[in-house]
């Protein structure tokens, strides 16, 4: 950089600080924006699904719907509760989880016999859990359950503490018994009122019409006044001891609005874990082990990859994309300002009569722009790096330990010079070659899409780094940084990218110097 080249870059660097879009789009927006906004949503998804834990929802289901519903919720309860583990979680589950200056009373033996007793015992628990539950993570408070020590064997001689995932268990009652049954209301057909004048029954099927009371059904449906209707028309106890045929159930709903798409889940996981168990019971019957479904298993725990080259492989794809997209946003408004800004202010003319030579000015200009163009890049990364550590559990993270090496981090953090210097460059001379600051805006738009979707390769399934691709500018970089974060080193294809990278910014600089020597362009107006 010449003496020259120096002053004007000092000169333009002070103009462009003093300017407030620059420092919005540079500063503000990288490290304060985007990282509030990231904070902000994953708050309010957890906000969402803290809700959701003690969500309760209505259905209507006739009496007999309902009966049998509640039997098939009973019958899984019987079935698991035949396994001491499930016992053992469901207890300490239930007392840790609930924290009341109460245990939760001990359900009498009939709730075994008498599925009305166990939904009355269900809506009890129900209750403790909404309390207790009310603004938790239901998640974290699963991973602060501790297991007693000295936890008491069955007969096999296996403790609590010899199961991988004992409160698993727990969740399953929670999902069925909890969010199944306890968190239902259930509402008769006959209870639902008219629709308003103004409701269209169009693309209702004829089939839901035809249901007693269905069109105020499915308009309740549609109006979110109910999430679901229930139709059991054969009774599970007689049915499913049919091993010949599948038993139907019919759960009416909207999967466009999601507290109805809720009330499908809910229903679909009732029937998924009690048909599970009494496909088990029905193998029991004829002497056959659960393996006999699974005559094959692919074993786990072979994966060579380590949770840290798996979360950095993840990572690899996503990072190199927002290091393009920063770099574009710091560029794009000092580029603007230091060629169609002056000319708009007329000031450039008086920047040209200064002892210095054409090349000089746009040398000090651009390297004005790339300085914005990497801070943006730098700051906003870093600042999403921290934020995460706001968002992702520490338990999380301390289960992945990621593990960086020095070199890897500088030499990733290096590739990001070159696509910098490379649309610092080319905005540049978009910049000086348009008459106003409005027309370069309209110029660089349609830029945005040759420069920020080139770095989505990395995150396409199957595309890996090769040697053609290591000379294709900007798609290069993001395969390269998504391999070297992954620990799969290749300094061939470093060298291949770095290259030919910069060669696309020496053209764009060298396209920019040529703007500039040209009177025709820069006195046009």
């Amino acid at each position: 950089m010449t003496g020259n080249t120096w002053t004007i870059f000092k000169k333009e660097l002070l103009d462009t600080l003093r300017d407030r879009k620059t420092l919005m789009f540079m500063l503000l927006i990288p490290t304060l924006v985007t990282p509030a906004l990231m904070i902000g949503g994953s708050r309010l998804v957890e906000n969402i699904m803290k809700k959701k834990a003690v969500e309760r929802i209505t259905i209507v289901a006739d009496e007999q719907s309902h009966a049998r519903y509640r039997g098939v919720v009973h019958r899984w309860f019987k079935e698991a509760n035949q396994d001491f583990i499930f016992r053992a979680a469901l207890n300490i589950g239930l007392n840790q989880l609930a924290q009341q200056d109460e245990e939760i009373p001990a359900p009498s033996p009939e709730i075994y016999t008498d599925p009305v007793v166990f939904e009355e015992w269900l809506n009890e628990v129900g209750d403790y859990m909404t309390e207790a539950l009310s603004g938790e993570d239901l998640r974290e408070r699963l991973s602060e359950i501790e297991l007693p020590e000295g936890s008491p064997e069955n007969s096999s001689g296996m403790s609590l503490g010899d199961y991988g995932d004992t409160m698993q268990l727990f969740v399953d009652f929670y999902t069925v018994g909890l969010r199944g049954l306890a968190f239902v209301d259930f509402e008769t057909p006959d209870s639902i009122d008219a629709p308003s004048a103004d409701f269209v029954s169009d693309g209702i099927p004829e089939e839901m019409i035809s249901q007693p009371n269905g069109l105020n059904i499915a308009a309740a449906i549609k109006s979110k006044k109910i999430q679901g209707y229930l139709i059991f028309e054969e009774d599970p106890t007689e049915s499913l001891t049919n091993e010949s045929r599948t038993m139907p159930v019919t759960l009416w709903h909207d999967s466009t609005l999601s507290s109805s798409k809720e009330a499908e889940t809910r229903v679909s996981r009732v029937l998924d874990r009690t048909g599970k168990l009494v496909v088990i019971s029905r193998l029991k019957k004829r002497d056959l082990s659960p393996d006999f479904l699974e005559p094959m298993d692919l074993k786990g725990n072979t994966n060579l990859a380590s949770p840290s080259q798996e979360i950095l492989a993840a990572v690899g794809g996503f990072l190199p994309y927002l290091v393009i997209v920063y770099a574009f946003l710091g560029a794009l408004y000092p580029a603007i300002d230091l060629g169609a800004g002056e000319k708009e202010r007329n000031t450039l003319e008086t920047l040209l009569l200064a002892p210095q030579t054409r090349t000089e000015v746009a040398l000090g200009k651009f390297f004005v722009i790339l300085l914005a163009s990497l801070v943006a890049a730098i700051l906003g990364v870093a600042s999403i790096a921290i934020s995460f550590y706001y968002i992702i559990p520490a338990s999380v993270m301390a289960q992945a330990n990621i593990q960086l090496d020095p070199m890897t981090v500088i030499a990733v953090t290096l590739l990001a010079l070159p696509p910098a210097a490379a649309i610092s460059g080319i905005f540049l001379a978009i910049s000086i070659f348009a008459r106003s600051f409005k027309e370069a805006q309209n110029y660089i738009a349609p830029m945005q899409f040759l420069i920020i979707l080139p770095p989505l390769a990395a995150m396409l399934p199957g595309i890996e780094m090769n040697w053609k691709l290591a000379m294709v500018p900007l798609v290069n970089v993001s395969l390269l940084a998504k391999e070297f974060l992954k620990g799969d080193i290749n300094w061939g294809y470093y060298v291949v990218t770095f290259a030919s990278t910069i060669l696309l910014a020496a053209v764009c600089i060298g396209y920019s110097v040529w703007q500039f020597r040209r009177e025709e362009v820069l006195f046009r107006t």
